[in-house]
């Protein structure tokens, strides 16, 4: 034979030998890394105190921790192979094989609102929870800005809603903080309510009197009265910060009225207007510069028209009355009555002599908790009125008359009892029966499940 193609012939053979071997390589090193992988897998089970089952049988012993073997054949290898193909399900397996723990149930938690009055760094308004199962306060995730900022919550602590109005500067916006409280948010709501930087400015409608001129902030002074926080008529005296007989127009801010009188406050010239006047125009100027009284009213007397008196529908106090920039919360619950929430006030301080701000020194918390109760499970019975209904001949009485019992706990007892079949309730007693066959309503073993009487005899049975 040639010797060219003898040595042709074994450099083929030469290079499928090397691919055989190569791929024996390869299909080995497959093996142990799924092996490996598998072993990893149940490992973290055995520490996690998990087990892991095939066909009803523990795959590993937990008391002996897993390794992988140099020197394992091809047996063994084949072996955990398989287990590897059923841990390839690795999710499914460690839902299936995890170790069950029973959550403590959220059973009581504290709403806390804090507020802190003052401008720049200083004011700050926030709300916090805890539960029975995490003590350290975690922040509703809200974003508070100047006035009142209303926090509403579900019975069990969720969030429901958030509102923000700016109380300082436009009284149209306690307005719409007053319709909110009171149309918007459904009885039995919790409502955290907590001030930012002032809330106070504009918390009551109120007037503007004007010296000397018509609205001329430029001419005079001018001086601002509010209805009174909690409510009743703001008497206004002229030498209260305003020289009698100097008013030359007012401006009315709000659904009020004012009552305004010549010399004195005894009311025998009284007049009053709802609309803002202005005496240098109006009625020849018969009333420029005589006013020496005043007095804000409402229109109506049961008339909401304040911060104070909206917060009391959600249990706030008619004596919590805030002053500019200061700090005020509240925890209530929407129809409370009144005084019943948590609540408080700081009041704000100047700081830095006559240039200075006023700021709250301290954050003013309220805090309240609550507690959830279960839902009570209605039991579905069907109620047998008519003793003509009662066929069942054979009904054993199963346990002695319980009583002091409701319909629902008598359900209860009766469902929690695997042997009855049947109750009947007279007054508070509660006596369960066990009817083993029946011939009424329709099947003629019906046992008469879930079937009651509250007051005659089922079957002939009496007490």
């Amino acid at each position: 034979m040639n010797l060219k193609i003898v040595i042709l012939i074994l450099i083929i053979l030469i290079i499928i030998l090397i691919k055989v071997l190569f791929m024996n390589t390869r299909n080995n090193f497959q093996s142990y890394s799924q092996l490996e992988t598998t072993i990893t897998f149940l490992e973290q089970l055995t520490k996690s105190g998990g087990n892991f089952y095939v066909n009803g049988k523990p795959v590993i012993n937990q008391n002996q921790p897993l390794s992988i073997i140099p020197d394992a054949t091809a047996a063994s290898v084949a072996s955990v192979a398989s287990v590897a193909t059923v841990a390839s399900v690795a999710t499914t397996a460690a839902e299936v094989v995890s170790t069950t723990t029973t959550e403590t149930p959220i059973t009581e938690f504290t709403i806390i609102a804090k507020s802190r009055g003052g401008g720049g760094d200083y004011d700050f308004a926030g709300f916090y929870k805890t539960t029975n199962k995490q003590s350290e306060e975690v922040a509703f995730d809200v974003i508070t800005a100047r006035g009142y900022n209303i926090l509403v919550l579900n019975k069990d602590g969720s969030y429901y809603d958030f509102k923000n109005y700016d109380t300082h500067m436009y009284y149209t916006n306690t307005t719409n903080m007053i319709n909110y409280i009171k149309n918007m948010i459904p009885a039995g709501k919790i409502v955290s309510v907590a001030v930012m930087d002032d809330g106070e400015r504009r918390c009551a409608p109120g007037v503007i009197f004007y010296e000397n001129d018509s609205y001329n902030i430029n001419n005079g002074y001018v001086i601002e009265r509010k209805l009174n926080s909690n409510g009743p008529n703001t008497p206004v005296h002229m030498r209260d910060g305003i020289g009698n007989d100097t008013i030359s127009s007012f401006e009315l801010f709000g659904p009020i009225k004012v009552l305004v009188d010549y010399h004195g406050s005894a009311k025998a010239n009284a007049h009053t207007f709802s609309t803002s006047q202005s005496y240098l125009a109006a009625n020849g100027g018969t009333y420029n510069n005589t006013i020496s009284y005043a007095e804000i009213q409402k229109l109506n007397s049961d008339d909401i028209l304040t911060t104070n008196e909206v917060l009391r529908l959600i249990g706030g106090s008619a004596t919590s009355i805030i002053k500019y920039r200061d700090g005020h919360s509240i925890v209530g619950i929407k129809g409370a009555d009144e005084g019943s929430a948590s609540e408080n006030i700081i009041r704000a301080t100047i700081s830095g002599g006559s240039v200075g701000k006023y700021t709250t020194p301290f954050y003013t918390t309220a805090q309240k908790t609550f507690t959830i109760t279960p839902p009570v499970e209605t039991i579905p019975y069907t109620k047998i009125t008519n003793k003509g209904e009662q066929k069942e001949q054979n009904c054993p009485v199963i346990s002695p008359w319980t009583g002091g019992q409701t319909l629902e706990s008598c359900k209860k007892l009766c469902t929690d009892d695997p042997r009855c079949t049947t109750f009947n309730m007279i007054g508070g007693d509660c006596n369960r029966k066990a009817c083993v066959s029946c011939n009424s309503p329709t099947d003629p073993n019906c046992n008469l499940k879930n079937y009651y009487s509250d007051d005659i005899e089922i079957w002939g049975n009496n007490r």
